[in-house]
């Protein structure tokens, strides 16, 4: 298990979100892990790359790079969990 931690300056919470999830996907592939399960409780984060809905902005250069990143594990699964259940984001946050 790894974390990370860092600053984007202001944005809205979905450009944070799937910019924590590119972070993410970048970190388990530069340790070339190649099955993935990705937890998080923003469930239009979860659906959004496999959605094809048009973006615009920062928002769409951040989802294909995570449409990118997740062509790269053997299993990747991004599930959405519940904030209550998120016990490590949470304990972060505080």
């Amino acid at each position: 298990m790894k974390g990370f931690s860092g600053s984007i300056g202001y944005s809205t919470s979905i450009v944070i979100e799937v910019w924590a999830l590119r972070d993410k996907l970048k970190l388990a592939n530069s340790i070339r892990i190649q099955s993935l399960v990705v937890e998080l409780d923003a469930k239009v984060i979860v659906e959004l790359p496999n959605s094809n809905s048009k973006t615009n902005g920062i928002l769409s250069f951040i989802l294909d790079d995570c449409r990118s990143l997740l062509g790269k594990f053997h299993q990747v699964r991004v599930e959405h969990v519940y904030r209550e259940g998120n016990k490590g984001a949470d304990a972060l946050a505080k």
